[in-house]
């Protein structure tokens, strides 16, 4: 680690002033994504249903984001199961944040029939592999 610091580079060997590899992956099916930055990888898939809106919010449809990560994704979550739901925690409540904050979606455009009909989008993500940008791998598959 050092000898990298010396070096001007990352320990993988990329300068310090180039980004990890990146590849998104749109399908096989609609609504499923597939994601790598560097050797961290994710998976999401979306369903979306018609349900009623809550009677307090008729013009709101519901939006909920699931992160989970895998148990052998990595040397600390293979050792600890604990430690993989933590970091399923905390990037589900990260990337939620983050898609909301973009509004790429947002609750009044679901909405199919004011106070009969909303959609409730469901996007499920899992990490498989970690090796560091966990909410960039994340937030990209969903």
């Amino acid at each position: 680690c050092r000898q990298a610091v010396a070096a001007g580079t990352r320990v993988d060997g990329r300068m310090r002033d180039r980004a990890r590899r990146t590849a998104v992956k749109v399908g096989p099916r609609y609504g499923h994504a597939s994601v790598c930055v560097g050797e961290t990888r994710a998976v999401g898939a979306t369903s979306v249903e018609a349900v009623r809106p809550f009677e307090d919010r008729p013009n709101e449809g519901f939006l909920s984001i699931h992160v989970d990560v895998s148990i052998g994704c990595c040397e600390r979550t293979a050792v600890d199961a604990v430690v993989a739901r933590e970091m399923a925690t905390e990037l589900t409540r990260v990337v939620e944040r983050v898609v909301r904050a973009t509004r790429a979606i947002s609750a009044d455009e679901l909405v199919i029939v004011a106070g009969k009909l909303v959609w409730a989008v469901r996007v499920d993500v899992i990490v498989l592999d970690f090796d560091g940008n966990a909410v960039d791998v994340a937030a990209l598959a969903a």
